[in-house]
């Protein structure tokens, strides 16, 4: 199984239980490679986008 995730995308961080679960139900049966990538050059395009930390955590609210 191939992740592709950006360890700065909270989503791609959130997504993490649910991989964990994964690796515990099948462990050795699944051959994980994870290969990071980064949706933008700097976090700081994020906030400018509107994609704030304080809207994020409202979205989860």
């Amino acid at each position: 199984m191939t992740v592709y995730n950006d360890a700065g995308c909270p989503w791609g961080y959130s997504v993490n239980p649910a991989f964990r679960v994964l690796e515990w139900r099948y462990g050795a049966q699944l051959d994980w490679r994870l290969v990071m990538i980064g949706l933008t050059e700097h976090a700081q395009e994020y906030v400018d986008r509107g994609y704030t930390p304080l809207r994020s955590a409202e979205g989860y609210a």
